[in-house]
């Protein structure tokens, strides 16, 4: 919700994909928010959010990369499980790639826009997290860099934050 305050002043428009959402245009008021059901896994989802926020506002300024999950940290790389592994690949990076493609798919035209992904201090310090969230972390930086030499030349800036882990969000 903090984010989403820092967004909306001085009142740019926001749509937000979250399980807060719902009361997210309540609170800023519904000419400056839209809640989107989306699973950041899901191709279509992603693209209708997109959409959504287009067909809403007349445009998308600001992507946000902010879905993330986590899995059980276990003490040996040997003792991890593939699907837990891959949950937080489709998660953590394939929603980024996704977020990021579909937000450069409007920008591109317009030659403007901001696209921000979120990291984490995971992606330079081994040890602190998971090796699946520790790994994604460490592509979404990859993923970032990748996508600013690319749409750079469109006008559109592509950063990736990389804040300390935190156990508990709100």
């Amino acid at each position: 919700m903090a984010l989403a305050k820092q967004l909306t002043s001085p009142s740019p428009s926001c749509c937000f994909k979250e399980k807060i959402g719902w009361s997210v245009p309540e609170d800023l008021g519904a000419d400056i928010a839209v809640f989107v059901h989306c699973d950041v896994n899901i191709e279509s989802d992603v693209e209708k959010a997109v959409d959504t926020a287009i067909s809403t506002f007349g445009k998308l300024d600001i992507m946000v990369n902010n879905a993330a999950v986590g899995d059980p940290r276990k003490p040996s790389i040997v003792d991890n499980d593939l699907a837990d592994f891959e949950r937080v690949v489709k998660v953590n990076l394939i929603g980024v790639f996704l977020g990021t493609k579909h937000a450069a798919r409007s920008m591109v035209p317009a030659r403007q826009g901001s696209i921000i992904t979120l990291g984490s201090v995971c992606s330079s310090v081994g040890g602190v997290a998971s090796h699946a969230y520790t790994s994604t972390k460490h592509a979404i930086v990859g993923l970032a860099k990748n996508a600013a030499a690319e749409l750079g030349q469109f006008g559109i800036r592509m950063n990736c934050l990389s804040p300390s882990l935190k156990h508990h969000w709100q």
